[in-house]
Parts: structure tokens; sequence; C-alpha cells
């Protein structure tokens, strides 16, 4: 069986007979019906690495492989710039920063014996104005 390819405004292409349609019984997710029969459910709750390279592909064409090094060149990017202790900002989307975390005595919570913490960084993330208004 084959499902319909969506465009971005989760609209299906004319070359199918599926219809993207909002969900009644399912819960308001949208589905791809075939005349009554659900063919697919759509859950925009998750996404992945691979969803992501399959979207930069639909966007921009090329090859699937092409999509997917822009992803991963993207995300290498980030990961260098936070490792030599930089920032990212993404205009509309937010801050990709560290944040120092000092030596701490933390406590081993099944034996109850005192554990030492070395300090280290951590990735930090402040949200956009546009993202938080976006997610509202």
């Amino acid at each position: 069986m084959t499902y319909p390819q969506v465009d971005s405004q989760g609209i299906a292409k004319k070359a199918f007979k599926y219809i993207l349609v909002n969900g009644g019984n399912n819960g308001g997710l949208p589905v791809v019906r075939q005349g009554r029969e659900i063919i697919k459910t759509i859950n925009f709750k998750k996404m992945n690495k691979a969803d992501l390279a399959n979207a930069v592909h639909e966007k921009i064409g090329g090859t699937k492989v092409q999509a997917e090094e822009v992803v991963e060149l993207m995300i290498d990017g980030i990961v260098r710039t936070l490792k030599s202790g930089g920032e990212v900002s993404v205009a509309g989307l937010g801050i990709f920063s560290t944040k120092s975390r000092a030596a701490r005595t933390a406590r081993n919570p099944r034996t109850g014996e005192s554990v030492q913490v070395a300090a280290m960084r951590v990735p930090k993330f402040r949200a956009a104005k546009a993202l938080k208004d976006a997610v509202k």
C-alpha cells in the first residue's frame, strides 16, 4: 500500500486519490483517507533527524542523501560551536549555549551514599519570542 505524498501545508498531492482530513474519532489527529477507510494517521508530535532530512528534501529538492548531509552539517556546526564555548543564535528559533555547573556532592538514592559529581558544562536552549508565540 502506498501513502500519498503530502506537501508542506499538509495537503495531499493531486496525483493520489487519498485525502488528508482532520480526524473525527481519533482525537483530532489528521488522517489520510481513501473513501471512508483510514489509510494512515499522521502524528505531528514527534520529529527525528530523518524527518527533518525529509522536510529539507521536500522543500529544496536534490537527493535525500544531500538533505541528510545538510541536516548533519547543521547539527555538527551547533555541536562544534558549543564545544568551543560559543553560542548559536537562530532567528525565530532560539539560542543554543552552554552553562557551567559547579562540582557538587550528590546522594545515591538506592544506597544513600554520598557521591562526588565533577564540574561540567551542559547544553542550554533559550527559545525565541517567535517560537514561544507560535507554540501558544
